[in-house]
């Protein structure tokens, strides 16, 4: 399933804004993910170390460059 909640999110590798959210639906905690998504209380991660740390996390895709990675609280 994807989500774009129309907010401009960024890309971290190429900095575009065509950014969509990947969700499972056996994922439990996408409708608190979303209201963080929709309040802008996220950051998106391409790391490899924090999706190691957190393999199911909320997953997002850049459009242009096909970057990818996780969704992560912004604290």
């Amino acid at each position: 399933m994807y989500y774009s909640p129309g907010i401009k999110y960024h890309c971290p590798q190429c900095r575009s804004s065509s950014i969509g959210f990947i969700y499972d639906e056996k994922f439990k905690e996408w409708l608190e993910t979303m209201r963080l998504i929709n309040t802008k209380k996220i950051k998106l991660s391409d790391s490899y170390k924090d999706y190691k740390a957190h393999p199911n996390s909320m997953k997002w895709m850049c459009y242009k460059c096909r970057d990818c990675g996780i969704v992560q609280k912004n604290e």
